[in-house]
């Protein structure tokens, strides 16, 4: 009838939505992000997301798309790019399972300055694991402490440094015990090729890269220079 076709063509049912989810966003984030946009349909009754199993991009939906359904887009697109990443894997790599592809990825997309960075980060993670180091990643210790809740999150002290979490890397050998972030799909293809280096260290230069070294004395140079910048 005229009255159904009016209806539809002044009703959002048929309106599209792009929804941006950031490269290496939290799960808790996320949720927040999604339950916040009202064309939604929230279906996932107050569950919490496991984190680093959603692709970030930017999806298209349509009015009162159930959250679940986006979800399960994204699980896919994650699970579909992390297949191929391992199946394609550097090989000698010091990890034994996609899972700890995607643990790492995650590491490396928040420690990174750039995407172009991200395979030498990768390198120095690899090393560091072949050589049975700790991590030392500041990021791991940040996430222990509030699980991806940025509303809660604060900077680090040196206090912080001792808490032994299951995700801090300073006192734990090895990698955490998930995922820290969404990390995206370059993450996961510098996870799985890693740049051949001898680094073990990187800090943070005046010019917002990293610096890079290959020995600890190497490294206590560049940090000086950090700290008189």
């Amino acid at each position: 009838s005229i009255y159904a076709i009016l209806t539809k063509i002044t009703s959002n049912q048929h309106v599209k939505y792009n929804v941006y989810i950031k490269n290496c966003i939290t799960s808790w984030e996320l949720s927040e992000l999604l339950k916040k946009n009202n064309f939604f349909t929230d279906d996932l009754s107050g569950e919490s997301l496991k984190e680093g199993i959603f692709a970030p991009d930017t999806y298209v939906v349509t009015y009162k798309t159930r959250l679940s359904d986006l979800l399960e887009v994204m699980r896919k697109k994650q699970s579909d790019t992390l297949k191929r990443a391992w199946k394609g894997r550097q090989a000698n790599l010091p990890l034994t399972n996609q899972f700890e592809l995607l643990i790492l990825a995650s590491l490396i997309e928040k420690e990174a300055a750039n995407p172009g960075e991200m395979s030498k980060v990768s390198s120095v993670f690899t090393n560091r694991l072949k050589n049975a180091m700790r991590l030392q990643s500041d990021p791991t210790v940040i996430y222990g402490l509030d699980l991806g809740n940025v509303d809660i999150r604060r900077p680090l002290t040196k206090s912080d440094l001792k808490n032994n979490t299951l995700h801090n890397t300073y006192r734990r050998i090895g990698l955490p015990v998930s995922p820290i972030c969404n990390p995206s799909e370059k993450a996961i293809e510098a996870a799985a090729h890693p740049a051949e280096t001898e680094y073990f260290y990187f800090v943070l230069n005046d010019s917002g890269q990293h610096a890079f070294a290959k020995t600890f004395d190497e490294h206590k140079i560049n940090v000086s220079n950090w700290r008189a910048y």
